[in-house]
């Protein structure tokens, strides 16, 4: 039979972040209309883990029994999205974070169908929205790391955020507010809103100095507007640029203050200056030395890119020109 290994991974491999072990059932595509909003149809994972967990299953007991062990074996912080109710003659409920299914894989019968079993069966400890928006950090965003910008460009891209967003959402649910209206390749505001049934929460990611996510009982339209811009790929070369020339200044006035040409100062004389510099970069000094061509630079280094000040002579105060490379 489909282990349950198999069954957590293969069908809700767009909620968890190991690895899938098995296909992930289909999924419609999140669409992006020309103003930039971007939607993703709802499905409930649980109807399709319980599929997974009767196709080759002896009995229903075995079925839960194996599923309750792969849930007890997750990280704890994934557990509480995943849950087996408790038997009720011949079928049992399933639980994928707030989506419900009834399964009996009795042979000969092996049916799914959603909702639980019975009210009550495999409840969450948070409201179902709640639960819904928490997953979507938890399982798929992870660790939000302003150091560490790629880690932004993945977990707040916003096709793949729809995608999470809507399979997380309740049946019956929906995921809104994703957008991307300045093409920068990030959700606009790191916030989705989870509805049903008139209610609503907002689930608020961490940016800049931010430590942890939040979930509000309300829409996100109605919070403070906020922006992501400057975690883009876009507004971090352009943070890069600034910073490299702030730094080719510093070491102008530095040369200009010690009466010393700029191929001259030393690491050590760059100490201060290095140490205001920003976390997120690393500060590489190459002055000319005699019998190089080359001129002097000054590097920024975050993750691949490199923000170059290359000073145009080899002077007191000598003129630098700015540009941003790889390495």
């Amino acid at each position: 039979m489909a282990t349950p290994k198999t069954v957590l991974a293969g069908t809700a491999a767009v909620l968890m972040c190991a690895a899938p072990l098995a296909a992930p059932p289909a999924q419609a595509a999140p669409t992006a209309p020309a103003d930039g909003v971007y939607t993703a149809a709802n499905r409930n994972y649980a109807v399709a883990a319980g599929r997974e967990l009767v196709r080759g299953a002896d009995t229903t007991r075995a079925a839960r029994a194996h599923l309750r062990a792969e849930i007890h074996d997750l990280p704890a912080d994934q557990r509480p999205f995943f849950a087996a109710g408790p038997l009720r003659g011949r079928s049992f409920t399933v639980r994928v974070v707030a989506d419900y299914a009834c399964l009996d894989a009795t042979p000969g019968a092996r049916t799914v169908r959603a909702g639980a079993c019975s009210p009550g069966d495999a409840p969450t400890a948070l409201s179902p929205l709640r639960t819904a928006a928490l997953s979507v950090d938890v399982l798929r965003v992870g660790t939000l790391d302003t150091s560490f910008p790629s880690t932004y460009w993945r977990g707040l891209d916003p096709r793949r955020l729809a995608t999470f967003a809507g399979s997380a959402a309740p049946s019956g649910g929906r995921a809104a507010g994703i957008t991307d209206r300045d093409d920068d390749g990030l959700d606009d505001d790191g916030r989705v809103t989870f509805r049903k049934d008139g209610s609503a929460v907002c689930l608020v990611l961490p940016l800049d100095h931010e430590s942890s996510t939040r979930v509000v009982n309300a829409a996100c339209g109605d919070l403070p507007a906020r922006s992501t811009h400057d975690l883009s790929r876009a507004g971090q070369r352009a943070q890069l640029i600034d910073a490299t020339t702030q730094v080719a200044e510093q070491i102008q006035q530095l040369s200009s203050a010690r009466n010393v040409p700029v191929n001259e100062l030393t690491d050590a004389d760059l100490t201060d200056i290095e140490s205001g510099v920003d976390d997120r970069y690393s500060m590489l000094w190459f002055p000319r030395t005699d019998g190089e061509t080359r001129p002097t630079e000054v590097v920024l280094v975050l993750q691949g890119w490199a923000g170059v000040a290359e000073f145009t002579t080899e002077t007191v105060g000598a003129e630098y020109v700015v540009d941003l490379g790889s390495v």
